[in-house]
């Protein structure tokens, strides 16, 4: 939430139009900086709702432990000592060891090399955690099997995407255009097209010098790889998703299969960024 110094919601800023509008105010549910109580070991299912801030979660001196993406439960559980959340993803972890005391839940500081004039980057308070006696299940060490869309096929598409930017000016003042392969969105135009029931890899480029998270609609997908700096990295565990990071100059590979026919969107998440240009339709015949 972003408020002025009379405590109204003020209008964008070329900053909030460049970047996305993050606010000075992370709320949980409404709240800032909630107390809450974790009864020995839970699950918490969290949702970046934020137009364009990410949140590198993390609880000081603990683990959090990835059970599910967008997509639901995950084949095994991951844990990571905190959680990069982009706006628009959702997760599921199991925080609470049996042990009890007062600690914060935080978003740590991260570099999305966000332009202009921008403030620095700092940890933030999400809430205050209590944790208290309760039951500590064991997490099971298989948590389901996620299939790879393939079914003894190979994937018979693929389909290459570029998220890129470009400024100009507009009587004197300085603009933004986020663009997919090149183009603005385009509500009468189709960019893409589908086949029901094809299996498809996808070739996600962000050519640009910001992170932007792509998001799809109307499925999920399996990551398979990214490739930054000339590395190629292997995705570090099987998954569902349907919006995925990608950071300045990155490439991710996806897999994917669409279920029913119709025309979807595909955009970068930051809602300023989508709502000046960075969308594309996809029609699934």
């Amino acid at each position: 939430m972003k408020l002025d110094a009379n405590a109204q919601i003020p209008d964008n800023t070329a900053n909030d139009w460049m970047n996305g509008r993050e606010g000075q105010f992370v709320l949980i549910n409404g709240q800032r900086e909630p107390q809450i109580t974790i009864a020995g070991r839970q699950r918490l299912r969290i949702w970046n709702a934020c137009s364009a801030r990410y949140l590198r979660l993390a609880i000081p001196g603990q683990k959090l432990t990835l059970v599910g993406t967008d997509g639901g439960l995950l084949e095994k559980p991951v844990l990571k000592d905190d959680i990069l959340l982009v706006p628009g993803q959702r997760i599921e972890i199991i925080v609470g060891d049996g042990k009890t005391g007062i600690t914060q839940f935080k978003a740590l500081a991260y570099n999305r090399e966000k332009m202009g004039n921008v403030t620095p980057e700092v940890d933030r308070v999400l809430a205050q955690l209590n944790f208290t006696n309760g039951p500590t299940p064991a997490i099971p060490a298989q948590l389901r099997k996620i299939a790879d869309f393939m079914n003894g096929r190979r994937a018979t598409a693929l389909k290459k995407v570029e998220f890129s930017e470009t400024m100009g000016m507009d009587n004197g003042v300085h603009s933004m255009a986020f663009l997919v392969n090149g183009k603005s969105f385009d509500m009468n135009r189709v960019d893409l097209t589908s086949k029901v029931g094809e299996v498809e890899v996808w070739e996600i480029f962000n050519n640009s010098h910001m992170d932007h998270p792509f998001h799809i609609h109307g499925t999920q997908f399996i990551v398979l790889d990214s490739k930054l700096d000339g590395k190629r990295r292997n995705a570090p565990y099987r998954a569902l998703h349907d919006t995925i990071n990608l950071r300045p100059y990155e490439t991710v590979r996806i897999k994917t299969v669409q279920h029913d026919k119709g025309l979807r969107m595909f955009h970068c998440h930051i809602l300023e960024h989508e709502g000046q240009g960075m969308m594309a339709q996809l029609l699934v015949k």
